[in-house]
């Protein structure tokens, strides 16, 4: 998860818990995770190039606004 202040202060409740593991936003600092994440701006990228809705739109009320694409 995001935490409001990173690193977390070293006397954070989390840090009490044996099944609790932190880690920086590293943890997608892999490569395999970033080229599936440049996938996947490709492929938003793509769709909105086309007119289409990216389908990883997260807030989809923002397709009221402007309609996907680059001509208006």
């Amino acid at each position: 998860d995001v935490h409001e202040q990173e690193p977390l202060p070293l006397d954070h409740p989390l840090y009490k818990f044996k099944n609790v593991i932190l880690t920086p936003h590293t943890g997608s600092a892999s490569w395999e995770a970033r080229t599936k994440m440049a996938e996947i701006v490709a492929k938003n990228l793509i769709a909105f190039a086309e007119g289409k809705i990216p389908p990883t739109l997260v807030n989809k009320e923002v397709v009221n606004v402007r309609k996907p694409g680059f001509k208006q």
